[in-house]
């Protein structure tokens, strides 16, 4: 069930100027539904990137560590500097 529900939702990244980041995550379930929320990034002098935490009624983003750029792919750390593999940015074609 968690795997189905997963493959519905696309979640999209937009870097702007500024240090402006727009979330859209889209879910198509039984009905499609949108969310566009406006967050805030920052990068380190020694490349991290941080994006501020959000929690809303639809969206809840959580993040106590940080990004790294490792061969093209943003890869999320814990804040004790351990890697999660499993959750990366990637560039969308």
């Amino acid at each position: 069930m968690a795997t189905a529900v997963w493959e519905s939702v696309e979640i999209t990244f937009d870097f702007k100027a500024d240090q402006v980041l727009v979330l859209t995550v889209v879910v198509d379930l039984d009905e499609k539904e949108t969310e566009i929320e406006e967050l805030m990034w920052t990068l380190s002098k020694d490349g991290k990137l941080f994006i501020e935490n959000i929690q809303n009624d639809k969206v809840q983003i959580n993040n106590k560590g940080y990004w790294r750029l490792i061969y093209g792919q943003w890869i999320a750390y814990d804040a004790d500097d351990t890697a999660e593999s499993h959750v990366r940015l990637v560039r969308k074609e």
